[in-house]
């Protein structure tokens, strides 16, 4: 067992279990860590080991991995009533870089109906890209 992460645990076959489900049906799976508080006793060093040890156990079932869990330990101002719960500002923060951490699993998804006329579906990305390009513009001014 590493330190705050058991190395046997009920959950590990469940998540196994549902990659191998979806890839039975062609499904993407992309796997990614919580935002949350960061306190002072998450030891630097023990969150990066969870963080391989996550991302070792997705990788090693062909599952994309989104950035590292010491990236989501944010400072409680960031939060509204809950470690979980982001205010609206960092709401959209934070969806704007899940949004680009996604985009590579998102475009081969976009189809066009022909070269001069994009789909609904990728009508519909780019309008939303465009939002937030210009909502991270707004709020970093």
């Amino acid at each position: 067992m590493r330190e705050g992460l058991p190395a046997a645990s009920r959950s590990w076959q469940l998540l196994d279990d549902f990659i191998t489900w979806a890839h039975a049906r062609e499904i993407t799976v992309v796997a990614g860590f919580p935002v949350t508080v960061a306190r002072d006793t998450y030891a630097p060093e023990v969150v990066r080991e969870i963080g391989d040890t996550i991302t070792e156990f997705y990788r090693s079932r062909g599952v994309p991995v989104l950035g590292r869990p010491e990236n989501g330990l944010l400072p409680k101002a960031s939060f509204y009533d809950h470690p979980y719960h982001l205010t609206g500002d960092n709401a959209e923060a934070y969806t704007g870089i899940l949004i680009d951490q996604l985009i590579p699993y998102l475009e081969p998804l976009l189809v066009t109906e022909s070269a001069d006329a994009p789909s609904y579906r990728a009508n519909v990305c780019a309008e939303q890209a465009t939002a937030r390009l210009t909502t991270t513009m707004w709020t970093t001014q």
